[in-house]
């Protein structure tokens, strides 16, 4: 998996270049992310934008692979959770923090899940490696839900505000 600053200066050389972008409006959940994302290898790089909810709005989720976020803009409550084994439901918290521009985590283990919950509106930066192999059995995908991408305006414009933010991480 690529090293954040690899990450960092990848977006930011690409971020004149909407066309080498795919991109999804994530709006059947919240927080509602608009996500442009870029493949380099075995490692995908994602620009999201949250909109502001609820922590009763927020789903907790696993990911279906190992991830470092970077939080570029904005602040957001996060709960962390850990369940026993790869099937269950019912996720144990862990801990509850608040993170804001600068904070870097990491989800390393496929018992892991998070909250994120937007205080405003933010913008961060996910690196995802290589999909497990055996991911959590409720590790939620994007696949099958009638996504729809961002316009190209709408694209293009998301990637210049991340170019504006990913000069102050270089």
């Amino acid at each position: 998996m690529l090293s954040l600053s690899q990450a960092i200066q990848i977006a930011f050389n690409h971020t004149t270049q909407p066309q080498l972008w795919q991109s999804l409006v994530i709006n059947k959940r919240q927080p509602y992310t608009h996500r442009a994302f870029i493949q380099q290898g075995d490692t995908r790089i994602c620009l999201h934008r949250f909109e502001p909810c609820s922590p009763d709005e927020s789903f907790p989720h696993p990911h279906p692979w190992p991830a470092t976020m970077l939080i570029l803009s904005g602040v957001y409550d996060m709960a962390v959770f850990h369940t026993p084994d790869l099937k269950s439901r019912y996720p144990s918290p862990v801990l509850h923090l608040t993170l804001s521009a600068g904070s870097v985590y990491q989800m390393r283990d496929r018992h892991t899940w998070h909250q994120v919950i937007p205080r405003s509106e933010c913008y961060s930066l996910m690196i995802n490696g290589p999909r497990w192999e055996k991911p959590h059995r409720f590790a939620p995908t994007t696949r099958g839900k009638a996504l729809k991408p961002m316009s190209e305006a709408a694209l293009a414009s998301h990637l210049a505000q991340f170019r504006q933010l990913l000069v102050a991480f270089e």
